[in-house]
C-alpha cells in the first residue's frame, strides 16, 4: 500500500494542470486511484478519498444542517426530516452541493468510504444531508471540490447501460455554466 503522508493534496488538481504532460497526468491519476491504508478508514481506500475533508462526530456540516431546525417554521417536522437521504433518491432533481465530507463506510463492494453532502434541493433553501458512495458521483464531486467549484448545481443521474445485475450506477452531472 502507498504512503499517504508523502502525497500532496495538490495531486487532486495535478491531473487537470495545463502545465503537466499527459504522462504526468496519467501518473497522478494512477496515484489517486491507488488503494492506501489510512487510520481514518477501516480498509484501504483510493488515495483521492484521503485528500478530501474528513467528517467526524463533531463536524460542521452536520452542525449546519441541524441548525436548520432553529429557523424552521415547523421545528418538529424539520427535525424528523433531518436524516440523510441517499443520492440515488434524488435522481433527476436539481440539487446544489454546498460542501462535502468523506466518512468511513462499510458497504460491501464499495470503496470503504462515502461522501456526506450538504445540499439544497431545487429552490428550497433548507439544507439537507445527502450521502453517496456511488463511485462516479463521488469522483465527480471530489473533482469539483478539488477545483474549488463548490457550491455546484446539477443532478444525480442514472448511467445508461448499467444495472444489468440490478444495481444501476449513479453519477452527478453539473449544470452547464450560463
Amino acid at each position: 500500500m502507498g504512503d499517504v503522508q508523502k502525497v500532496s493534496p495538490n495531486l487532486l488538481t495535478a491531473v487537470h494542470s495545463t502545465e503537466a504532460s499527459p504522462a504526468e497526468r496519467a501518473k497522478a491519476q494512477y496515484a489517486l486511484m491507488e488503494r492506501v491504508e489510512d487510520e481514518r478508514f477501516t480498509k484501504p481506500v483510493p488515495r483521492f478519498l484521503t485528500l478530501l475533508p474528513f467528517g467526524g462526530d463533531d463536524d460542521e456540516i452536520t452542525d449546519r444542517i441541524a441548525s436548520a431546525i432553529l429557523v424552521a417554521d415547523d421545528a418538529d417536522a424539520a427535525q424528523s426530516e433531518q436524516g440523510t437521504t441517499a443520492g440515488k433518491e434524488l435522481v433527476g432533481k436539481v440539487v446544489t452541493v454546498w460542501d462535502l465530507r468523506v466518512f468511513d463506510g462499510d458497504k460491501p463492494g464499495g470503496w470503504g468510504a462515502f461522501l456526506l453532502l450538504d445540499v439544497t434541493v431545487g429552490d428550497d433553501e433548507v439544507h439537507k444531508a445527502v450521502n453517496t458512495g456511488a463511485k462516479q458521483a463521488v469522483t465527480r464531486l471530489a473533482n469539483a471540490w478539488a477545483k474549488g467549484e463548490l457550491p455546484i448545481t446539477g443532478t444525480f443521474a442514472e448511467i445508461e447501460g448499467t444495472g444489468k445485475r440490478g444495481n444501476v450506477a449513479i453519477t452527478f452531472v453539473a449544470e452547464p455554466a450560463l
